[in-house]
């Protein structure tokens, strides 16, 4: 049986109004004063009341002309009544009587005294206690009558008894008309001082199943109204701005009301806590103020009204990345074409509406155009599509996948990159004595896992082969986006940080090896993040020249991080602790470690850079710094994107391009399990520049998942046409490649 359970209780219960004593020269008129106030004839010297509805009555003389009495409050008990404790201003002898206000002037005898508290007056609001509702017919008339939405679930609103207001409902005065109190303590509870601070709050609070208040169902007014429609308090009244309690419910209930309601910004002017709030994508949050911040949150931010666009880096120089592709362009002819080949985890037209081959190809040609005019119109410029939609660098490497391979895969049994350094495989006119002057590769989408021995060795396997052909083309790196954070399967923060993870060791690779790059994950997080994952300033996470204890973990997740300390005794006390292995964590890839130790042969330092487990990047060096020096030696370490400083008492041990894995993680350093204290001088994180933001999810990705959507795309890792504009077409047509 369905039931509905309403309880009143009495709030903001006002009394009578308390009595006072008037003053005046003359006697008083019926108009002066409230019933049961006192008044003095200051002219004539008489004392009138109380007030009755008769009037005031006939006025007793109390002395002598001009005296006035000085009034005071007296407890009895549970009452308060007025005493004359004094008399001031009058001429002559002042008046001796002294006493309490009765019903007939001055008394002597507390017992009589009027109670100027008056009596306690009727309840004039009452709360909802409990209110379970059901979208059942029954319910309707009820709900309606109590001004609450029929649709809505389950509301909750807090108990009154023993308990302070916590939230009211005021009117456009500023009067308190309703009350919310709480029936037992919450962290994130809002106190009433607050919430009458802000703003008008109407109707009936919405609860979550965490007891956090989420919305509100309208009762009259809407308190709506007093924001602006792209403010966050608009679609979550009360939402805290002290960053104290945790609101994550009530953000995550707002983005999903601005993007139904056709927004694609909400503003928030203060600190919002949310360390749950998932799938916060097609909403950019925003701040005019610059006092906007979200704590907690994976990946989302509020970006400025006043940050700047993307800058452009210099990732790809043609006469340093591309001189053999541009020296086969101007010896090109139609019968002997410079040729570009592209391998890529993306074959044809994905969700796409538009074009009868890929977007990535048919971009990548109008850029061509752009920059090569007659040339890559007449023939003397080829793109070869060796692409392969659903692929990974494992896949690249060995035999292409059966299940999607494309038409142009002839031999089942034949390497995939056999098909890129003979390029006569296909029967697609080229011969046997062509081969490609610039590969561009393009991975990282489908790698669903942080990189592992296997990947790595994919990767080199790929590079090196392409590098290998002869004459040697040139080759450019693509480092990937991470999909939609909206996306049920690949929104979660494990598989955003995979591909995140894999963009970051593509640059590194690249920054290895001399490499150019057309960096699609770059452009994707300032588009739709709005933040730039390469050029990060640092933030100290601990006061300066703290003690700390090694092993040490970074308080909070970073993608680049510094570290900067001195040991306290000796450097040979130092470099034998534990394992003598000083090791510091990289990326969030198993084993991607920095490795120092003293050198047992030459006393020197030694180090080791290891790109995951069972994979060297950089292979163990010994250095000419020596270990062991004296007392309070310093060490320093800075890990910026693929970059790696290290120095040893102000000495360079390290400085150049490792493999990093990108994305967030938690760095660590220590020797083993071994402890031993040190003076932490600085321990920073990345602080990622803010970016103007244009791209939310939906517009990215698509909203509908079908081929048939108005923009394309599949809500998940296919780009709908705004996406590929805004990432392809952009990058391709700003990339140098002459």
């Amino acid at each position: 049986m369905i039931t509905t359970k309403v309880e009143l209780t009495p709030v903001n219960q006002n009394g009578e109004d308390g009595r006072t004593i008037v003053s005046g020269r003359g006697s008083p008129a019926l108009a002066v004063g409230r019933l049961g106030d006192f008044f003095y004839d200051t002219l004539n010297g008489y004392f009138y009341g109380p007030k009755t509805f008769a009037g005031w009555g006939v006025g007793t003389r109390i002395g002598q002309q001009g005296w006035t009495p000085i009034p005071g409050i007296a407890n009895d008990g549970g009452r308060r009544v007025l005493q004359v404790v004094d008399w001031q201003g009058g001429s002559g002898a002042k008046p001796a009587t002294l006493g309490y206000l009765g019903s007939a002037g001055i008394v002597s005898d507390i017992a009589e005294a009027i109670d100027v508290r008056g009596a306690t007056g009727d309840p004039t609001a009452a709360e909802i206690v409990t209110l379970i509702a059901d979208d059942e017919p029954a319910q309707t008339g009820l709900l309606d009558a109590l001004g609450v939405d029929a649709s809505i679930d389950r509301v909750k609103i807090f108990d009154t008894r023993t308990q302070s207001p916590v939230l009211a409902e005021v009117d456009p005065a500023g009067a308190i008309v309703r009350q919310v109190f709480e029936n037992r303590p919450r962290a994130n509870q809002l106190d009433v001082t607050k919430v009458l601070t802000r703003a008008t709050y109407a109707g009936v609070p919405i609860i979550d199943t965490d007891r956090r208040i989420v919305g509100f169902v309208s009762a009259g007014e809407p308190s709506q109204a007093a924001y602006p429609e792209d403010d966050i308090r608009a679609f979550a009244p009360g939402i805290d701005l002290t960053g104290t309690i945790d609101e994550s419910a009530a953000l995550k209930g707002a983005h999903d009301a601005a993007a139904a309601a056709g927004l694609t910004s909400l503003y928030i002017e203060g600190p919002i806590n949310a360390p749950s709030a998932i799938f916060l994508g097609d909403v950019h949050f925003r701040t005019r103020t610059g006092k906007g911040r979200l704590i907690g949150t994976y990946r989302k931010r509020v970006i400025p009204e006043t940050a700047a666009p993307l800058a452009a880096l210099n990732d790809v120089v043609p006469e340093t990345h591309l001189a053999a592709w541009n020296a086969a362009v101007a010896a090109a002819t139609p019968s002997a074409p410079a040729i570009l080949c592209y391998m890529s985890d993306s074959w044809g037209q994905p969700n796409q509406l538009v074009g009868a081959t890929s977007y990535f190809e048919e971009l990548l040609r109008q850029a061509l155009w752009a920059q090569y005019g007659t040339k890559a119109l007449d023939g003397s410029i080829v793109i070869v599509n060796r692409a392969i939609g659903g692929s990974t660098w494992l896949d690249a490497a060995g035999v292409g996948n059966a299940a999607s391979v494309p038409g142009w895969y002839l031999d089942p049994e034949a390497d995939w990159l056999d098909y890129v350094t003979t390029l006569d495989l296909t029967g697609d006119g080229l011969t046997a004595a062509e081969a490609p002057h610039l590969v561009i590769l393009a991975f990282g989408m489908n790698h669903g896992a942080v990189m592992e021995a296997a990947t790595f060795d994919a990767i080199e396997h790929v590079v090196d082969t392409v590098q290998a052909i002869s004459p040697a083309p040139d080759v450019l790196l693509v480092p990937g986006t991470v999909p939609s954070s909206m996306s049920p399967t690949r929104g979660a923060k494990v598989a955003q940080e995979a591909r995140a993870s894999m963009a970051g060791i593509v640059r590194s690779v690249a920054a290895m090896r001399g490499l150019g790059v057309i960096d699609f994950g770059r452009q994707f997080d300032a588009a739709h993040w709005g933040f730039d994952p390469r050029l990060p300033s640092f933030q100290r996470v601990r006061d300066a020249n703290a003690a700390i204890t090694l092993p040490y973990a970074w308080p909070e997740e970073t993608s680049d991080f510094a570290i900067n300390i001195t040991v306290p005794d000796t450097d040979a006390a130092f470099w034998a602790t534990g394992d003598g292995l000083l090791t510091v964590t990289l990326s969030s890839v198993p084993g991607n470690v920095l490795i120092l130790e003293r050198d047992s042969g030459t006393g020197n330092i030694a180090v080791t850079v290891n790109a995951c487990t069972g994979r060297t990047s950089i292979p163990r060096t010994v250095t000419e710094l020596a270990g062991h020096v004296g007392y309070g030696g310093v060490l320093s370490i800075t890990a910026r994107g693929p970059s790696l400083y290290v120095m040893w008492r102000w000495s360079v041990v390290l400085n150049r391009p490792v493999i990093r894995g990108g994305g967030q993680f938690t760095p660590t350093i220590g020797f083993g399990g071994a402890s031993i204290d040190v003076t932490a001088n600085i321990v920073a994180r990345a602080n990622l520049p803010a970016v103007n933001p244009y791209l939310t999810d939906a517009e990215a990705w698509g909203n509908d998942g079908t081929d048939a959507g108005d923009i394309g795309g599949n809500d998940e890792n296919h780009l709908s046409e705004p996406g590929r504009s805004e990432i392809f077409a952009k990058l391709f047509h700003s990339t140098r490649f002459r």
